[in-house]
């Protein structure tokens, strides 16, 4: 996938993704990498499309202690 660097012009990038035990899919957007490089975290919103319907969610994401990217919040988004 893209590789997010600090400072990243990223706002326009959307990722597709899809669970596919689930059946759950959606799109991640308005990546924000403002504070990547000071916290290792970032801010996202993501829809899900789920057998209740489509929501928006806001999360953060940060790096784990070997660089890779964990949900660490995750909210129903205000529409």
């Amino acid at each position: 996938g893209p590789d997010l660097i600090a400072g990243g012009e990223t706002g326009a990038l959307s990722l597709p993704w899809l669970n596919a035990v689930s059946g759950n899919s959606g799109t991640v957007s308005n990546i924000d990498t403002a504070f990547l490089g000071e916290t290792g975290c970032l801010s996202f919103k993501t829809t899900a499309n789920t057998i209740a319907g489509i929501k928006l969610y806001s999360g953060t994401a940060c790096r784990d202690v070997t660089q890779r990217f964990a949900v660490t919040t995750l909210a129903v988004a205000d529409a």
